[in-house]
């Protein structure tokens, strides 16, 4: 069971750093399994261990450098070997402070505790509610502006930033990343469907594609299999 730390700065550094490799190696225990099983391990981070430090930063102020090691692990073992690479470009990951939110939401509480006021229910959900609601408004504001800055640095792919319509509209078409693998529910990919997916997804090209296409012999592109009128690619392209 996770705990938070209350005391002198120094004190709680030494308190987290011997927690952080163990996030770590969790990470890279999940890069392994991506290799073969990209769908499941990434629902195991974004649905279990990623909660493991967020509770960490939602109860703990001022802790967020401290997770370099974690975003590094990310970007370097984790992600390429769900894309299926060797290596990724490198990003700017930031971390969001998410103590400040975890404050707020929970003032209420937080002043009865200290017992500055008497702790109503009353009071509380409705608090709790509004500032969630005013949270998730800024944050979907901040994601808009995030995305509109990056689309606008893509290249213009033949005068039709073509690319940049792909990217925008994955913002709108991402719910099948949060769904758990499922066999009976039919939400469970195999691999080369999964990872298919994720890197047309965010603009990539689908590994192993073949040369020619089946029907016609032309050169093999995404935009030749969305578009041949010939052969299998279009009963393939419908399902």
């Amino acid at each position: 069971m996770f705990r938070g730390f209350i005391g002198e700065v120094n004190e709680r550094d030494e308190w987290l750093s011997p927690r952080l490799p163990d996030f770590e190696h969790g990470i890279r225990e999940l890069a392994s399994a991506a290799k073969n099983y990209p769908q499941t391990a990434h629902a195991g981070l974004q649905k279990s261990l990623q909660h493991e430090w967020a509770f960490l930063q939602h109860v703990i102020l001022d802790i967020g450098d401290h997770f370099q090691s974690i975003e590094d692990a990310i970007s370097n073992d984790f992600l390429p070997s769900m894309f299926g690479e060797s290596s990724l470009e490198e990003d700017d990951y930031r971390r969001s402070t998410i103590y400040e939110a975890s404050t707020i939401v929970c003032s209420h509480l937080i002043q009865a505790v200290q017992g500055g006021i008497l702790f109503r229910p009353a009071e509380h959900m409705p608090t709790r509610q509004q500032v969630l609601s005013e949270l998730l408004n800024r944050r979907d504001e901040a994601y808009k502006d995030t995305l509109a800055s990056l689309l606008s640095a893509l290249p213009n792919v033949d005068g039709k930033g073509s690319l940049a319509r792909l990217i925008g509209r994955a913002s709108a078409t991402g719910q099948w990343l949060s769904c758990m693998p499922s066999a009976v529910s039919g939400t469970e990919l195999v691999c080369d469907e999964f990872r298919d997916a994720i890197r047309l997804r965010y603009g990539r090209t689908p590994t192993n594609l073949p040369e020619k296409c089946d029907g016609c012999g032309a050169k093999f592109t995404l935009e030749h299999a969305i578009s041949c009128k010939v052969g299998g690619l279009v009963i393939q392209r419908q399902d």
